[in-house]
């Protein structure tokens, strides 16, 4: 799908283990960081410098701190 769209050069589709795991990955850091060697907009380019965080759920699954608005404040700082 990624290099039928063409939004990069053409990218290995090759699944390989997941760290000795019994899982196959297609490794979608090579993915990212085509992507964002595509990003030309100096708003944008700004924000990606640094290392992408994802979204909340990816640091937490912690419900009370998702779902209660007094977090919300402290939250912001990491995507700031």
């Amino acid at each position: 799908m990624h290099n039928n769209l063409e939004l990069t050069e053409p990218l290995p589709e090759k699944v390989s283990p997941f760290w000795g795991r019994p899982f196959k990955v297609i490794n979608g850091d090579k993915f990212k960081s085509a992507l964002l060697g595509k990003i030309t907009d100096p708003h944008i380019t700004g924000l990606i410098k640094r290392s992408p965080i994802g979204s909340i759920d990816v640091f937490t699954d912690n419900t009370d701190l998702l779902e209660d608005p007094a977090f919300r404040p402290i939250l912001q700082r990491f995507f700031e």
